[in-house]
């Protein structure tokens, strides 16, 4: 694991291995950091019925399971529709499960990933279970965005907090890859995956492109004179883009905002959040393999992006 992830590992490890283990983690990470190491030796631990120093043992029943995909005391809970939220009922069928006896006599996991894809219902929903769980049952929610989880919620969970990589580790990786660092980081801010993608320079100049669009229309571009340059662009990467762009504006990270360009006064969360909702439905549209008229549903995300910053301007 990283420094960043084996500095998280040594926290949680406290919490595991102390007199009283939290029964409700939440793994909060920078917008583009891959956690999914952290969160794999958290819950591999939880269902291991034999740990050894504080790591699953990789031999017995439990983490056989685990490593095949077959455990049947892991419930995993993910977006759902169109609208790529976590459902109500999805909730409630969960915590049936979970006051059930686990299969193998060990615990019983249910992940929630990503946390801030629960709405108010399915959130309230949460609250009893995640603040009284039954015995041997243990939660781990993941989000690069904590501030779309109720405060009701957070009070309740061990909050995990990854840091960013260090600049050194930014520059390492640049001359390992004959890049220019400011690339690379801005491969970590526009992109999903910026360790895996950055090569692919097609794809980091597109996302390069949608950060460029984005500015002008701010400035006031009519969005139409722009969008056409998408017309035959790769739905899920534009989309990858303008979102990951939209958190980092909501997160208010102020390095990631000057390495994006955005140095002045920033539209309202709650305003950043409903373009965000709209490029996120786009980009689960995308995933599931449903055809995206990317000019046409762009084009209105961006004029919503446009309108907000004239109440900026305003």
């Amino acid at each position: 694991m990283s420094p960043e992830l084996t500095a998280a590992w040594k926290e949680i490890r406290q919490g595991l291995l102390g007199d009283h283990r939290p029964q409700a983690w939440c793994l909060v990470h920078p917008v583009g950091v891959n956690v999914a190491p952290l969160h794999d030796q958290l819950v591999g631990f939880l269902l291991c019925l034999q740990p050894i120093n504080g790591l699953a043992c990789s031999s017995c029943d439990g983490c056989h399971f685990y490593r095949s995909g077959t455990h049947q005391d892991l419930t995993v809970l993910s977006p759902e529709g169109a609208a790529g939220m976590i459902k109500v009922d999805s909730i409630r069928g969960m915590i049936e499960t979970a006051q059930t006896t686990g299969s193998l006599g060990g615990h019983r996991v249910i992940t929630i990933v990503p946390a801030d894809a629960l709405n108010v219902s399915s959130t309230n929903a949460l609250l009893k279970i995640v603040e009284e769980p039954p015995a041997g049952t243990f939660f781990v929610f993941q989000t690069a965005l904590p501030g779309k989880l109720l405060p009701t919620l957070i009070s309740r969970l061990r909050m995990i907090r990854v840091r960013p990589p260090s600049p050194e580790f930014f520059e390492t990786e640049a001359l390992h890859r004959n890049l220019d660092v400011s690339d690379m980081y801005l491969g970590a801010l526009l992109l999903s995956e910026p360790m895996a993608i950055i090569d692919e320079r097609d794809r980091f100049e597109l996302a390069k492109s949608v950060l460029d669009v984005l500015h002008q229309v701010r400035d006031g571009v009519d969005p139409q004179q722009l969008i056409k340059r998408f017309a035959k662009q790769e739905p899920l990467v534009v989309l990858i883009a303008f979102s990951q762009i939209l958190e980092h504006l909501i997160r208010r990270e102020k390095s990631a905002l000057l390495r994006l360009g955005f140095d002045g006064p920033l539209p309202a969360a709650p305003m950043l959040f409903k373009v965000l909702d709209r490029v996120n439905e786009m980009k689960l549209q995308s995933l599931a393999n449903i055809s995206v008229n990317l000019p046409l549903a762009l084009g209105v995300a961006l004029a919503a992006w446009g309108f907000i910053w004239t109440k900026v301007r305003n």
